[in-house]
């Protein structure tokens, strides 16, 4: 089916004029998915609460989110028939948004949750419908699965280590494998389970572990084929990143100097105060500007490091994206500092804290990563990575910059992204729940076991060199 392309349909605009928490008027595909995902929030539903802070008046004007879900742990393992909590998903699985008005942070955070826990709940949707063998096997039966050699998570080093939880993947590894769509033609692929759901039990005690799933590539969105193409963004944003990190190319810095962007001009000052410094980081591409926002808290021996990132064919769009993650990151750490007996900061400290003995490999989730940057003991590991970089002008960027969109930019490379429209979204009417795969690109992993085999790592290696061993400092 691939891009699904419609006809020309009735605009319908929604008025509002009774609720402040909502704008003044909105699509109707817009009203209709948040009135949809507000119905799962309550109390004794799927999402037990939202939580919205706006950002302290010394920073941006940010409304800041977290959801928290029901008990997730007892729902899973009565789904699994287990009478024991061994499923701890509590513990891996959180939803949080932001956004410059109060009706984005709402939507943003309700969005994430039900990409989060559905991309979950899909196992049970998949689990009766893969496929269990090996690649000759699919081929035998005449069906395409993707080839073992053009997925190589893990390197030789990796594998030298006789402690290490995962085995190499080839024509005669014996797994589970899901069907998902070929962007461009709509075809049938197979593509191994474990790789694609967020969770995932292997059918047989035989079955090989090659790999596991993170979120990357996971959206859910009120029309469907934007959803697919931020999930396209969002895996072009990591692949550039884990280059210029793992590869230890150092990003060029960018010099604000003139704005042309209304809402991002409103910003400069505070950006001058809190000595805000913006990176690029495009390796492999340089179509889609990669960008974190980075700031450094010298007095401060926890939490001292805050980032966030942004991917846009526009600049100033990717730098104001980057700014609204970097506000929500500064927050999240602040109120745990300032607050701490907050019910808000005990969960956010649950999710982020981490102690100077504790080892990366251990880690259980993206964020506790910029944690770790932000213990003194550890600031100086960035040094190499922020310290004289090549000045760019963001005028200069401005003017060569290409505004291709993602689906040009796929045709134009003859990529191959592969897609799942999620089985459980079928349950809602509004809510698209997609997750994307592109083996050309490298993945997102978590720090304790991270997926180094990419064919990029050495492509963009410097001879001699070795990949960097330390962990990414961007969630």
């Amino acid at each position: 089916m691939g891009f699904v392309k419609k006809g020309s349909k009735v605009s319908i605009t929604i008025l509002n004029k009774r609720k402040i928490s909502e704008p003044a008027s909105f699509e109707y595909e817009d009203f209709a998915n948040y009135r949809e995902m507000s119905s799962y929030l309550g109390y004794f539903n799927l999402i037990k609460k939202l939580d919205v802070v706006m950002a302290p008046s010394s920073e941006l004007p940010l409304y800041i989110g977290n959801c928290e879900f029901m008990n997730i742990n007892y729902f899973f393992n009565y789904l699994l028939r287990r009478t024991s909590m061994s499923v701890k998903l509590n513990e891996s699985i959180f939803a949080g948004g932001k956004g410059f008005t109060l009706y984005k942070a709402i939507c943003s955070s309700l969005g994430e949750a039900f990409e989060r826990l559905m991309a979950c709940l899909e196992y049970f949707i998949q689990k009766d419908n893969v496929f269990l063998g090996t690649y000759k096997d699919i081929q035998e039966k005449g069906f395409k699965a993707i080839h073992p050699s053009e997925i190589k998570s893990f390197s030789e080093e990796q594998f030298f280590d006789e402690n290490f939880l995962f085995e190499e993947f080839d024509e005669e590894t014996y797994t589970s494998w899901m069907i998902m769509e070929d962007l461009h033609s709509g075809e049938d692929i197979y593509i191994p389970a474990c790789l694609i759901l967020m969770y995932y039990k292997p059918k047989s005690d035989q079955e090989k572990r090659i790999g596991y799933a993170t979120s990357g590539g996971l959206t859910s969105h009120y029309l469907e084929n934007h959803g697919i193409e931020h999930g396209l963004m969002e895996i072009i944003e990591r692949h550039e990143i884990n280059l210029s990190w793992y590869c230890k190319i150092k990003p060029e810095e960018v010099i604000i100097d003139e704005i042309k962007h209304k809402q991002l001009a409103k910003y400069k000052d505070y950006i001058k105060e809190k000595n805000i410094r913006f990176f690029r980081h495009n390796v492999d591409q340089q179509n889609f500007h990669v960008i974190t926002a980075m700031s450094f808290d010298d007095d401060m021996t926890k939490y001292s490091f805050n980032t966030g990132g942004g991917i846009s064919p526009d600049i100033e769009k990717a730098i104001l994206a980057s700014m609204e993650e970097y506000t929500q990151a500064v927050n999240n750490t602040r109120k745990i500092v300032y607050a701490p007996n907050w019910l808000t900061s005990k969960f956010s400290n649950g999710v982020l804290d981490v102690d100077e003995d504790d080892d990366p490999r251990n880690f259980k989730t993206f964020y506790q990563a910029v944690s770790y940057y932000g213990l003194k003991s550890n600031q100086h590991k960035l040094d190499w990575y922020v310290k004289g970089n090549k000045p760019r002008l963001l005028s200069e960027i401005r003017k060569i910059q290409t505004n291709q969109n993602i689906r040009e930019y796929v045709k134009e490379f003859n990529l191959e992204p592969f897609i799942s429209r999620l089985g459980i979204s079928e349950q809602f009417k509004n809510i698209y729940i997609s997750k994307v795969y592109m083996k050309e690109f490298t993945p997102a992993f978590i720090a304790g076991v991270p997926v180094l085999g990419h064919e990029k790592y050495q492509e963009y290696l410097q001879d001699g060199s070795e990949l960097n061993k330390e962990i990414l400092p961007f969630p």
